[in-house]
């Protein structure tokens, strides 16, 4: 009855027009994901559909935005343009994985932040494993160490966004945008690469082996053939 209590408090305060007491209530959510096991995938679809709604990226819509934009907008940190966006996907970045408990979670743990406006987020050594960022926004953003193992990434615009030391094993990024990307030390193990952009990026020290490329793909400076099968590349 108490975590019944607090949930609903919660939601009730992420709904406020105050963005101040719309983060308290994100972080009251966090609470509640740690202290009832049984609530944390309830807790990360509430905050995923939060980010959706506060930060939507409508791609394709009518009217809606160039993806990927012209040009990469000089946007100060999402910290300061949406403090409310951060908090909830930094909650999120920090979850317990949920344990097998009934109700059985019919999304296996997946979390949906697909089509949304991320840009200059700012996650460090996070974790993000499983995400669905379709189509999403993070120019600029600064990712280091965060793991986005086995993510769907596709189209996803991250032009110059800081991903050094990030997981991105068996993750799809299948037409997404990296140019002058930052992948020193990344493990893309595995990655699907096909139709990616990757001109400019520094990959210095990333782990390739396994990741699946081809003729569309677009490598920076360097990158031959010769370079990409000595990294383990696999092009189809």
């Amino acid at each position: 009855g108490q975590i019944t209590e607090r949930l609903t408090r919660a939601v009730d305060q992420i709904g406020s027009e105050n963005v101040d007491v719309r983060i308290g209530g994100i972080y009251a959510l966090e609470r509640i994901g740690r202290n009832s096991a049984a609530d944390r995938f309830t807790v990360q679809f509430i905050l995923g559909a939060f980010v959706r709604n506060h930060a939507p990226w409508h791609v394709d819509a009518p009217g809606g935005p160039e993806h990927p934009t012209a040009t990469i907008e000089q946007r100060p940190s999402l910290r300061l343009v949406a403090p409310d966006v951060q908090t909830a996907v930094a909650v999120l970045a920090r979850r317990h994985p949920s344990p097998n408990v009934l109700p059985p979670n019919p999304f296996g743990g997946r979390l949906f932040l697909s089509r949304v406006d991320l840009r200059g987020l700012e996650i460090y050594r996070g974790r993000l494993v499983n995400t669905h960022l379709q189509f999403s926004n993070l120019a600029r953003s600064r990712l280091p160490g965060t793991q986005l193992d086995r993510s769907i990434m596709t189209s996803a615009d991250l032009r110059e966004c800081q991903l050094d030391g990030a997981g991105l094993v068996d993750t799809d990024l299948s037409h997404a945008y990296l140019s002058g990307a930052n992948l020193r030390g990344a493990d893309l193990r595995r990655a699907t690469l096909h139709g990616t952009d990757l001109r400019d990026a520094d990959l210095t020290d990333a782990v390739l082996t396994g990741a699946l490329a081809d003729s569309t793909t677009r490598w920076p400076s360097g990158f031959d053939a010769e370079r990409l099968q000595q990294a383990g590349v696999v092009t189809t």
